[in-house]
């Protein structure tokens, strides 16, 4: 299509796309549409996976379809298609070239050894990739190695740089060409692919494959397509990245590879006017006449653009556009070009976007008249103009674009407006909100639109609405109103619909506005759009200013304030509201200066504190909470101050988080101008209080005085009073109302109601008064103070206690009016001490005697015991002494309540109190009686125990701090006694055990169960005992035999002694020969109440634990072993410490029992009973054993019940003893031995340190004896074997002891830290040379022990095991929890005391059952007046209800085994035949009898052979190959019979490579106890081997890399030679190749001397071998496919034919750069004899070098290998990558052009100011990397940024010309610099300009380069700095640099 043409302007001719017609130029197709995705897209590109046929200029339309992999047909971009969709035929199944490697004629069988070493990840694409720009392109051939670790998930990472990863054609292709279709297409891409995208998106930069590895692996090979950005040329990069699952290559930190894309130019655009979305919509809008939207210079022209992809990227300003605009009315005016409105404008030049800068200078002006609403044409056409150089594409034409742009004219008064009334445009308007909301506005006008104004009389309709950033919006009369858009009043957006009129007058006339108090002081944007349906929306601003309120309202309401002085006043009158919740506020109340009032918040009266001037409140919060606090300001003026003063009230609104962060005061924090209340205060003058003063308030005195007593003096102060009269007042308060005053010296001053007083000579008072009233000066009353007129007091007859009499002072007002009166008043205390009289004791309970306990249970008793001080019962302040004694010493008394009464002896049989009478009375409420400690130890002692208690009561009157009389048999005394009955409770039976399982075998029908005993402490031998006996009916197994009777469950009842003989009897029967396993047998024992009574106990008793953790010894001893024994050992050198809880046992009758030694472990000692306790050392050990197996601690109770320690070292030193105390029986003790030691002291002769310390033993947290140490510093203890030892009882004492709670500490516990319930805290890290381990103490014991019923001994955390030896058992007791809870000592759990109490008995007399209850003493509850709480904690005390005690025995039969069976199936033969290199196959089953008894019993399974190797077909799994020494030779399977069986199924025999013979397979099965073996023979028959050739996939080199090793990893093997034989001289002949570059040998390459000489024959012939080549000679062969390149050298020994290339073609380098060749003899192509032996060192030696210099890309390798001897060939190829690596860029300065251009200018004068110097042919840029422009599309067009900068003068690139054209102005410009971005600078008179471009077109600037010197320049030395960055140009390395400059001179006029 050719337009535009006319008689002054030429044709443009273009392809037409869309026309139906493909022409060759600028068209792939034309099917007559502008559609995408039916083949042929909107530009005519034949789209992906389509392909278009038949278009043509005389055809017609192109008919496009979809292309198929696998129809047989190869279309569009398919690169073959063999009807199917496999793999691995040559064309793969998305239709692409597959690699098949070369095959041979010899079938060759190949053994892989499979190392367990993993194949490292790999990304491998070694093909070139190519397209065109805005193409879609399919990344193929991306391979995906390494192994995988973990299957079910890899991620590999996927980022594309210049462009986009998109599923568009996949999922297009799965909708269309296969149906699949899912709403979620990502669902529908993990559904297919098994692939996850994580981001997701149909098209994507970057993103994460989460897979399986196959998965992935397929989606990388088949589904990634790339789309670059629009219109890019270049490379678009596609990085993977393997994030997790494949194991990566040895110290590799990554696994990852860039594919690189290259997109070439495709200069077929046209020049585009673009357009916006909305002015492609709605086009322009202008208004009539010069005016337009934004003021009188015209319309913009909005939204219009212009855009020429192709010209762009022409950098040498041989393309550029030329532009036309013109209206079809109006005019148009562009500033600078013409500033009269022209219908066209002149045309303009320039890049696209020059001219997008004018187009945004352009302005419309619409004609004068115009008809409304008529559309005007805006016309913009572009001319590309083409000005062909060497750098300009070929495909590139010139051509042009065009658009059209709609313009409305609009009328001036056509669209509805607003205004205000006062004629103000409401447009762009402020608004100044004040006042109160809501804000209203009465004066908006609404204009009716001008055109339609007219019509209908205003009934046309408007849409209005309302929008503002904040606030809300009110109309003052909404009837009759519809809102639009789900918007309603109160909101920020509001849109109505009505008629013109109602605009007018009814609606737009009231328009009301509210704001948020948030809101103040801000600006809002209010927007009103008017849409009358014709004209396009008016959007009409204004802005609003609202008011600077602060969010609250405060104002002072109190008027003035009137107080008196010395007042404190409240000020109250502040009124304060705010709605708004976030409110926060300071204020502050500040005084005037010249008068410093006190303010102070006040809440309570009592919170008033002294006088401080100028002190003020400071308040912040919430308007509600001041609201609430503000009340509370008080206000005090200054002492003696009265007069009016103001006071200021200061309220500042702040930000709350500014408070909390203290950021008030600093800068930039903003704060609103406070709000300041002024309140008024009136203080009028008071009248001064008198002042009282006493010189003692307090006054003793004796009961029934002779006469009056003078009170202390009083005297009176006034300072207001004068001669003014006071009036005093004196009055009894307190006591008895016999009690008078009296008082002398009346007659000078005046008496009140004198009638009543009677007064003799003196003025003395005859008769006592209670109250004393009378009128007198201060000088008169203080005169009378200091004589007998002083106040005195008579008690009443037999009265005692204190008085209070109350003095009053009243001035009268000190002559000021008694309206101002002031009275203050004194307390005097007058104390009258009693005389002592008898004390009553009475017995409250007399119906509860005898009081009853049960056992060692203390008694408490409660409210029983009454005391009355008898006639001074009142006086509760008289002291008392009381005696509280029992009848048996053994008793121990306590009382509960002891402060502040002193109490001495408590815990002895007598015990005293002293105190005061009403304390002492208090403490005698409860009585607390523990019975004796050895109170029913023996059986024979009797069922109950009496015992009396006497109370004694001594009065002894009033004793202030003084001491106790010595003699008290003169006061007053009382006394009484009751008695206590203690009854025995009964006490659970023990069962010991030697030990807790039996065991057999099944040739065993019966074992016996000896070693089980049973005491009980209560019982005696003729006593019944109940035993039950059940097996366990889960495992079975047989029955037990007891007394003649096998049951499986039995119960007897029989005396204690004759079940002890039963039970050494006991036998457990198995059920059948053939039952094996383990079961038990569960013994319970029941005493049958025989003694005393059972308790009942309940569930929330205090410390009463139903899981015992007590293990009890008789004759026995206990062995702790570690686990770790050389820690726990070391421990000894160091502080430690062992506590326990240890209970004494009761001496019982002596019972036979059968023991059973349990056996020691390997370096054990083992204890026996019955042992020597040494004396010395506290120690039980055996005679005859060696000192070394002695324990190095140990731990023992004597026959007197002292404990015996013994600490003991390696070198013989003993630390040790026996306690003081004695261990009573049946009482629970906490015992602690605690091992410090102070220091470490080095002794002059000593060979090794000293340790000096100390060994002590605490008893209950108290020490009893202490031990010095001073030995060596050597380990306490063995390196093995146990290390602490418990004897229980010794030898000939049927007692023992119970243990409980053992644990052992790393340091030494202080005495505070014994017994503690938690664990003590840790200390700090302790020095090593102060006695610590050097670390800090662990955080827990280092050993725990907590024994179970269940029979666990072992340590809580396993650390260490205890192991009994004798007889011992689990006991039913509970040991305390922890020291200190209550006294000592503990019986049967009971922490409780049985206690009657007389109140709890009131309150629950009615109800039947025990009138004792149990109560904690730690924990007394205040009594109230309901007690029923109490009810369930009842003591109940069974007579005759027996106890039990259960344990379980466990019986083991064990299996007895057969030996294995071992049966050959395959070869049935017996004997195996393979070939050589062949597999075999062997089958195998194997028979157990521990398997078909359900016997877990593992097989070991070993295989053997001699020549080869074997391994399953049919498991997986092998634990073990190779033993002793035979690697693969051997297999080892530990596992069960089936998998035993499993394995043996196929065994896959292979032989060693290449031998041929005979061989054995031997195979052994093992069960651990018996073991079968047998052979099985093995023959190979001897096969012909192939020559075999392994060459890696690829080697990587980097540029300008030279003599790169390349064949070290190439392996040849000749596998024909027979075993035995090496293949070293088998004879090759060689032939080896590269396709650029070239070979040599590196001798230093090999270490073996040898291998050097063997190569020096090989490398001596091409040395010296000029790089042009070698004359050929005719007669010798050349390998096929190089003889038209290569030339011959002649022969020599060794080597057969050595091949040079007279070298590649050098190309043209850059501009001051020569031809290079390679360095050295380097070869393309080698052919040579060798033999095998010799051809691995020359292949380790072959290097490689590209070439030219800077080659990069991939080089084929050719290796061939011929054995003579056989004629079998091998071959191999691959590729060798050479990286690109950047290379600097070079700057060159010509300096004889610069001599030629400055210095010998105009015959030698220089260069002088104000001349424009040519610098052209200085300055030349180069770099190795840039490519040449031979071939538009293959070359790389790269930028480089280039710096210059004189040191004077100016730079320029060329001298501008009148006809350029700058910013659309045509008056000179710098035309000549288009292709060039400045980032400093524009290239016109510069000092310095910072310009990037390729370097082609940066020379072509600088042959343009002048240098202007200006008039400043005069006698200066130039310096030119010239730097050049190539910005990383191509390849590895980055971004560099090179710098040069160039100096001349400027000379002086």
């Amino acid at each position: 299509v050719c337009i535009a043409g006319s008689a002054h302007r030429r044709d443009f001719c273009h392809a037409l796309c869309g026309d139906g017609l493909r022409v060759s130029a600028g068209e792939d197709c034309d099917d007559g549409n502008m559609q995408d995705g039916d083949g042929c897209s909107s530009r005519c590109r034949v789209e992906h996976e389509w392909v278009c046929k038949g278009g043509e200029i005389s055809q017609g339309t192109d008919n496009c379809h979809r292309t198929t992999c696998g129809d047989g047909i190869r279309e569009g971009i398919e690169e073959c298609d063999d009807y199917n969709y496999y793999n691995d035929d040559g064309c793969s199944k998305v239709c692409t070239w597959e690699r098949l490697s070369a095959s041979t004629a010899t079938e060759v069988d190949v053994s892989v050894d499979v190392m367990q070493l993993p194949q490292a990840c790999r990304i491998q694409n070694s093909a070139k990739h190519e397209t065109m720009e805005d193409s879609i392109y399919f990344l193929h051939s991306t391979i995906l190695t390494g192994d995988v670790a973990t299957p079910e998930e890899i991620k590999v990472a996927i980022k594309v740089i210049n462009g986009s990863l998109t599923l568009k054609p996949v999922l297009k292709k799965w909708r269309e060409r296969d149906g699949m279709t899912d709403a979620n297409t990502r669902a529908l891409v993990k559904r297919v692919t098994g692939v996850l995208l994580e981001p997701y998106a149909e098209v994507i930069d970057e993103t994460l494959l989460v897979g399986t590895a196959n998965d992935i692996e397929n989606f990388m090979r088949h589904l990634v397509y790339i789309e670059p950005q629009p219109d890019f040329t270049g490379y678009v990069q596609v990085h993977y990245s393997v994030k997790s699952g494949i194991h990566l290559n040895y110290e590799a930190e990554s696994c990852e590879e860039t594919i690189v894309i290259r997109y070439a130019d495709v200069f077929n655009d046209l020049p585009m006017v673009i357009q916006s979305q909305d002015t492609l919509a709605y086009g322009l809008y202008c208004t009539e006449g010069t005016g337009g939207d934004i003021g009188p210079g015209g319309c913009p022209l909005v939204g219009v653009s212009v855009y020429d992809g192709d010209c762009s990227q022409v950098v040498d300003g041989s393309c550029y556009l030329k532009m036309t605009v013109s209206v079809t009315a109006g005019g148009l005016v562009l500033p600078g070009v013409t500033n009269e409105p022209m219908a066209i404008l002149p045309p303009l030049d320039g890049h696209h976007p020059g001219l997008n800068a004018a187009i945004k200078r352009m302005r419309f002006v619409p004609p004068e008249a115009w008809p409304s609403l008529e559309i005007v044409q805006l016309k913009v056409l572009i001319d590309r103009i083409i000005k062909p150089t060497v750098a300009t594409p070929p495909g590139l034409q010139g051509t042009f674009g065009e658009g059209t742009v709609a313009i409305t004219v609009l009328p001036r008064d056509t669209p509805p407006t607003l205004r205000w009334a006062t004629g103000e445009s409401f447009h762009g308007s402020i608004i100044r909100v004040r006042g109160t909301k809501p804000y209203t506005m009465k004066d908006v006008v609404f204009e009716s639109p001008g055109l339609w104004s007219q019509i209908g009389g205003g009934a046309h309709k408007v849409v209005v609405a309302f929008q503002s950033s904040k606030g809300k919006w009110f109309l003052g009369d909404s009837s009759g109103l519809y809102f639009e858009n789900s918007t309603r009043e109160g909101q920020s957006f509001v849109q109505f619909r009505a008629n013109t009129s109602d605009l007018r007058d009814k609606y737009l006339s009231d328009i009301r506005f509210a704001w948020n108090d948030d809101d103040c002081s801000n600006w809002i944007e209010w927007n009103v759009t008017l849409d009358d349906g014709y004209n396009k929306p008016w959007v009409l601003r204004a802005m609003m200013e609202l008011p600077e309120c602060q969010g609250y309202l405060v104002s002072w309401v109190g008027g003035v304030v009137k107080m008196k002085e010395e007042e404190i006043v409240h000020l109250v009158g502040v009124n304060l509201t705010s709605l708004d919740e976030a409110l926060f506020l300071l204020v502050d109340v500040k005084h005037p200066r010249e008068v410093l009032g006190d303010c102070q918040m006040v809440f309570w009266p009592d919170d008033y504190t002294e006088f401080q001037p100028g002190r003020e409140c400071h308040l912040d919060g919430g308007a509600d909470d001041l609201a609430t606090t503000l009340p509370n300001v008080t206000y005090r003026p200054p002492p003696n101050f009265y007069g009016t003063v103001i006071v200021e009230l200061h309220f500042q609104r702040v930000n709350i988080d500014d408070v909390v962060a203290n950021r008030l005061d600093l800068p930039g924090v903003v704060r609103l101008p406070p709000t300041i209340l002024y309140v008024e205060v009136q203080v009028a003058g008071v009248n001064d209080p008198p002042v009282l003063d006493i010189d003692n308030l307090y006054q003793k005195m004796n009961e029934d005085p002779a006469e009056p007593v003078f009170l202390s003096p009083l005297f009176v102060s006034d300072i207001d009073a004068g001669d003014h009269p006071l009036d005093f007042t004196f009055e009894l308060a307190t006591g008895s109302e016999w009690n008078t005053l009296f008082m002398c010296e009346l007659r000078g001053v005046l008496l009140l109601d004198p009638w009543e007083y009677k007064l003799d000579e003196d003025g003395c008072l005859t008769t006592g008064v209670r109250r004393l009233q009378f009128q007198a000066t201060t000088e008169i009353f203080n005169s009378m103070q200091r004589g007998p007129g002083r106040l005195q007091f008579m008690p009443a007859r037999d009265w005692h206690g204190a008085v209070v009499v109350n003095t009053t002072v009243n001035d009268l007002g000190s002559g000021l009016g008694t309206d101002t009166s002031e009275i203050v008043s004194r307390e005097l205390f007058v104390i009258v001490e009693p005389m002592v009289d008898t004390p009553i004791l009475t017995f409250l309970c007399p119906e509860a005697l005898p009081f009853v306990s049960y056992g060692h249970t203390c008694l408490e008793v409660r409210e029983c015991i009454g005391l009355s001080a008898g006639a001074d019962d009142g006086d509760e302040d008289t002291s008392m002494w009381v005696s509280i004694e029992a009848s048996d010493p053994g008793v121990a008394l306590k009382v509960e309540y002891k402060a502040p009464v002193q109490v001495e002896n408590e815990g002895m049989p007598s015990i005293r109190l002293v105190g005061l009478y009403k304390n002492v009375k208090e403490v005698l409420r409860t009585l607390i009686l523990r019975p004796p400690a050895h109170l029913f130890g023996l059986a024979s002692d009797p069922e109950t125990f009496t015992f009396d208690v006497t109370i004694t009561v001594v009065a002894l009157g009033l004793l202030f701090n003084e001491p106790l009389p010595e003699d008290l048999s003169g006061y007053p005394r009382d006394e009484f006694s009751f008695p206590v009955v203690i009854r025995r409770v009964n006490a659970a039976p023990h069962i010991f055990v030697d030990v807790s399982a039996f065991s057999a075998t099944q040739t065993h029908p019966v074992v016996s169960m000896p070693g089980v005993a049973v005491q009980d402490v209560d019982a005696r031998n003729q006593d019944h005992f109940e035993i039950t006996l059940e097996v366990n009916l889960d495992a079975n197994g047989g029955a037990v035999v007891f007394a003649g009777l096998q049951r499986t469950y039995l119960k007897m009842r029989m005396p204690l002694e004759r079940l002890n003989r039963e039970l050494e009897s006991l036998q457990f029967v198995f059920e059948d020969d053939a039952w094996f396993g383990v079961t038990s047998v569960a013994v319970s024992i029941s005493d049958l109440g025989n003694r005393g009574w059972t308790m009942e106990t309940y569930d929330d008793m205090y410390h009463r634990e139903t899981k015992p953790k007590v293990l009890t010894l008789r004759g026995a001893t206990m062995s702790f072993v570690a686990e770790d024994t050389r820690h726990y050992h070391s421990l000894y050198s160091g502080d430690f410490t062992m506590e326990m809880f240890v209970k004494r046992l009761e001496r019982t009758s002596s019972v036979d029992t059968t023991t059973v030694t349990t056996p020691a472990l390997p370096g054990q000692s083992v204890l026996k009973p019955g042992e020597e306790v040494a004396r010395n050392y506290g120690l039980l050990h055996d005679r005859g054993s060696p000192a070394g197996d002695i324990p190095r601690f140990s731990l023992a109770i004597d026959g007197e019940g002292r404990i015996d320690v013994l600490l003991k070292s390696d070198a013989g030193h003993c630390v040790g003893g026996k306690s003081n105390v004695k261990l009573e029986p049946g009482a629970w003790r906490h015992v602690a031995v605690v091992v410090r030691r102070s220091s470490h002291v080095a002794m002059p002769q000593a060979r090794r340190d000293t340790t000096s310390g100390e060994v002590a033993l605490y008893l209950d947290g108290l020490p009893d004896t202490v031990w010095p140490l001073s030995a060596e510093r050597a380990f306490y203890g063995p390196t093995s074997g146990n290390f602490f030892v418990f004897a229980g009882g010794p030898e000939g004492d049927a007692a023992g002891l119970s243990l409980s709670r053992v644990r052992l500490w790393s340091r030494g516990l202080l005495p505070e830290e014994l017994g503690r319930c938690e664990d003590p805290s840790p200390p700090e890290a302790a020095d090593e040379e102060c006695g610590g381990t050097g670390q800090a103490a662990m955080q827990m014991a280092t050993l725990a022990f907590s024994f179970d019923l269940l029979g666990s001994l072992e340590e809580a955390d396993q650390r260490a095991v205890a192991r009994p030896v004798g007889s011992w058992s689990f006991d039913v007791d509970a040991p305390p929890t922890c020291s200190g809870m209550t006294g000592s000592p503990y019986h049967y759990g009971f922490e409780y005391c049985a206690t009657y109490d007389r109140s709890l008995q009131k309150h629950m007399g009615g109800q039947v059952g025990s009138q004792y209850f149990w109560h904690s003493p730690q924990a007394i509850p205040a009594l109230d007046s309901n007690l029923e709480a109490f009810a369930n904690t009842r003591v109940q005390a069974d007579r005759g209800k027996g106890l039990s005690t259960a344990t379980r025995l466990a019986v083991y039969r064990r299996f007895v085994n057969e030996p294995p069976t071992l049966r050959l199936l395959e070869p049935t033969s017996g004997v195996l035949h393979v070939l050589e290199d062949h597999q075999g196959y062997v089958s195998m089953e194997v028979g157990h009898k521990a398997t078909e008894q359900s016997v877990p019993k593992s097989l070991t399974l070993r295989l053997r052979v001699s020549h080869g190797f074997v391994r399953p077909i049919a498991y997986a799994a092998v634990l073990h190959t190779g033993f002793e020494g035979a690697e693969r030779k051997a297999v080892e399977f530990h596992a069960p019979l089936h998998d035993i069986n499993d394995f043996l199924a196929q065994l896959e025999y292979v032989p060693d490579a290449n031998f041929a013979g005979a061989d054995e397979l031997m195979v052994s099965v093992s069960d651990m106890e018996f073991t079968v073996n047998t052979t099985i023979p093995i023959v190979i028959q001897p096969v012909s081997d192939p020559l075999v050739l392994i060459c890696p996939p690829g080697v990587d080199v980097a540029e300008g890399a030279q003599s790169v090793l390349v064949a070290s990893n190439v392996s040849i093997v000749d596998s024909e030679p027979v075993p035995g034989m090496s293949d070293y001289d088998i004879e090759v002949e060689v032939e080896v190749s590269v396709s650029a570059g070239g070979l040599r040998f590196l001798t230093e390459a090999l270490l073996n001397s040898e291998d050097r000489a063997h190569l020096a024959n090989l490398t001596g012939i091409p040395v010296g071998l000029d790089a042009a080549g070698v004359p050929p000679s005719a007669d010798t062969e050349v390998y096929d496919g190089f003889r038209d390149q290569l030339h011959l050298a002649t022969s020599r020994p060794g080597l057969e034919t050595i091949v040079t290339s007279a070298g590649p073609k050098i190309p043209g380098g850059p501009v001051g750069s020569a031809p290079t060749r390679p360095s050295g003899a380097f070869v393309p192509a080698l052919r040579f004899n060798s033999t095998v032996g010799r051809l691995r060192a020359v292949l380790r030696a072959l290097a490689f070098s590209p070439y030219p210099a800077l080659f990069n890309g991939i080089v084929h390798f050719f290796l061939q290998v011929v054995a003579k001897s056989t004629g079998v060939e091998a071959k191999c190829d691959f590729g060798i990558v050479v990286h690109p690596v950047n290379s600097p860029p070079s700057i060159v300065v010509d300096g004889a052009r610069l001599r030629e251009v400055t210095a010998l200018r105009a015959g030698g004068r220089g260069i002088r100011s104000h001349e424009d110097v040519a610098l052209g042919g200085v300055l030349l840029l180069a770099d190795p990397d840039e490519e040449g422009f031979d071939d538009w599309y293959a070359a790389r067009v790269h930028v480089a940024r280039l710096q210059l900068e004189v040191s004077c003068g100016t730079l320029s690139f060329g001298i501008p010309g009148e006809q350029d054209y700058v910013l659309g102005v045509q008056n000179g410009s710098i035309a000549g610099t288009e292709g060039l971005t400045f980032y400093t600078g524009d290239g016109s008179r510069d000092r310095k300009m910072d310009v990037s471009s390729t370097l082609n077109q940066l020379n072509r600037q600088l042959y343009r380069l002048y240098f202007h010197s200006g008039g400043n320049c005069r006698g200066k030395e130039i310096t030119l700095s010239v730097d050049l960055d190539d910005l990383g140009n191509f390849g590895a390395g980055g971004s560099l640099r090179v710098q040069e400059s160039a100096t001349w001179n400027v000379t002086a006029p």
